[in-house]
């Protein structure tokens, strides 16, 4: 297996590779093997091909390149992946997505051995495998992967993976195809899936809401109007349900899921008010999220920070802009988060100007020349 060899190589030569990389190494040989080793997904050793919003990053194919090109080592081509997904057992084929786009970032191989093993993969109703494998085709293929996604819905192991599933149906609708009907089916359709517990009620609202948000920003019609309503209502049902069971408990996982999607929320909604020329707002908003994330879920710190960042800079608060941006840099390069690095380095950089910092924006100027030369979005 050319992924298997490629993996091999380099971990024969670890002692050059970086730590992050080295974990998402050492995760691909545990899955090759077909060990079930317990390795904790963090922001560093993250899914993929999980993405609530059905995006791509681009940071594992730079990441992979980098290392490949430190160690000697030539990354397989797009057809040799798309060679290893296709023979693989079919049991494997969702562990050995991930372990691709780990370490390599080609989502493109998952999605054509998707579309190879389309009849498979729905023959076989795992619900793993349709998701990973809509993710890598809502790119190229929208319409596969609102199939894949739809799907998925109805082989759901439990209440949560179906509105997730319908969620992402909703986003790569939005998104992608920017069928605007299509997109508030699917919302509705997850707002009439039954959940079992108030926590489930809780995030199921605001995946809701925040689709509802998007649509808002996207679609300018007057539809906009009943989409504007339709958030009002659940958010007052969400009201009512809080007030109804303050004892609301759920996991560590559900937390800590709730924590990362309500910044999320918060990011969003700043850019609503960034949009409307709101920028004091947005600042005074994503400071609050910043104190939230740091209390509830700092690995998530960078994305946050790098937003906050923007805002002040946007609001012309040039020296909190670099005060935000500079620890986002930091903390981006510790998971491995090129893009998000490259962006935050950007407005860092603009922001140091603004501040009259010139000789400090030359050196990260010219540190950033360096370090991304060749890198485009």
């Amino acid at each position: 297996m050319y992924f298997e060899e490629y993996v091999n190589n380099l971990l024969a030569q670890k002692e050059k590779i970086d730590d992050v990389y080295l974990q998402r190494l050492m995760f691909a040989q545990n899955t090759i093997s077909g060990q079930k080793l317990n390795f904790k997904r963090t922001v560093a050793l993250p899914y993929l091909l999980n993405d609530l919003g059905v995006r791509r990053s681009k940071s594992p194919s730079l990441l992979a390149e980098s290392m490949a090109a430190k160690v000697g080592v030539k990354i397989p081509s797009t057809e040799m992946l798309t060679k290893d997904l296709s023979a693989c057992a079919i049991e494997s084929f969702a562990d050995l997505c991930d372990a691709v786009v780990l370490c390599t970032g080609d989502y493109d191989a998952v999605a054509n051995a998707a579309m190879n093993r389309k009849e498979e993969l729905v023959q076989g109703r795992d619900y793993i495998s349709l998701v990973y494998s809509g993710t890598a085709i809502a790119e190229p293929l929208p319409q596969e992967a609102v199939y894949f996604f739809q799907f998925a819905s109805e082989c759901a192991r439990n209440d949560m993976d179906a509105i997730i599933a319908l969620h992402r149906a909703a986003a790569t609708a939005l998104k992608r195809l920017h069928n605007y009907s299509q997109t508030t089916g699917f919302i509705k359709q997850l707002m009439q899936h039954p959940v079992g517990t108030l926590a489930e009620e809780l995030k199921k609202v605001a995946l809701a809401n925040n689709l509802y948000a998007l649509l808002l920003i996207m679609d300018t019609s007057k539809r906009s109007h009943d989409y504007a309503k339709d958030m009002i209502t659940l958010n007052a049902h969400l009201e009512c349900s809080c007030i109804i069971d303050e004892g609301c408990k759920c996991s560590d996982t559900v937390k800590s899921e709730a924590a990362r999607y309500r910044s999320q929320i918060a990011i969003n909604y700043a850019q609503l008010l960034q949009n409307e020329g709101n920028y004091k707002g947005a600042v005074a908003f994503l400071e609050r999220n910043l104190e939230q994330v740091q209390k509830d879920s700092p690995e998530y710190m960078p994305e946050a920070l790098a937003a906050a960042g923007y805002a002040c800079y946007m609001n012309g608060q040039f020296s909190d802009a670099v005060e935000h941006l500079q620890k986002a840099v930091d903390l981006f390069d510790g998971i491995g988060e090129i893009m998000g690095k490259k962006t935050a380095t950007e407005i860092l950089i603009s922001s140091l100007e603004k501040s009259e910092r010139n000789a400090e924006a030359q050196t990260v100027t010219a540190a950033y020349l360096t370090e991304f030369k060749g890198v485009t979005q």
